[in-house]
């Protein structure tokens, strides 16, 4: 069942230096690309940055260390004349990739880009201008064992029932 890991999916910003194979990064992607999208337009793509200078560059513009640490960065792109929902697409996309992640033993947490950045990142990584991007999934082994959400942190007085 899928609550299992969403049970277990926390933020995680320290990781092992251990390599994260292609086949799980497969994995990662193939659960992104199954996402539903905005008219089913199906415009994300995403770039895997292993590249120890890259992920350096990256953690130089974003400041988060995590970005340079993390043995693997998934990095998703939307064509902006693609989609019409395109803020939308991402946030699906990367939420079953973090679900995906969790369930191969692996961590994330998602690294908001804020708008000054993103002019930078797209250069740095030849990203057209035609394309958005939102975030970035620093991806690894996570380097200390994180406790599960509980039932204590469930909260029955956030839910209404026809109205407010």
């Amino acid at each position: 069942m899928i609550i299992k890991e969403i049970i277990k999916r926390r933020s995680v910003r320290d990781f092992r230096s251990d390599n994260v194979n292609d086949n799980m990064i497969l994995e990662i992607i193939k659960a992104a690309q199954f996402a539903p999208t905005g008219m089913n337009n199906r415009a994300i793509e995403f770039i895997i940055v292993k590249d120890k200078a890259i992920k350096e560059a990256l953690h130089n513009i974003a400041g988060q260390s995590f970005l340079s640490a993390a043995p693997v960065l998934i990095v998703p792109i939307i064509n902006g004349d693609k989609s019409i929902t395109p803020v939308q697409d991402i946030s699906i996309a990367s939420t079953q990739m973090m679900l995906q992640i969790t369930s191969l033993g692996l961590g994330t947490v998602w690294k908001h880009l804020q708008d000054s950045w993103v002019v930078k990142i797209k250069q740095l990584l030849n990203i057209p201008a035609n394309f958005i991007l939102i975030n970035i999934l620093p991806v690894g082994f996570p380097d200390t064992a994180l406790p599960e959400h509980s039932d204590t942190e469930f909260n029955k007085n956030a839910i209404h029932y026809d109205k407010f």
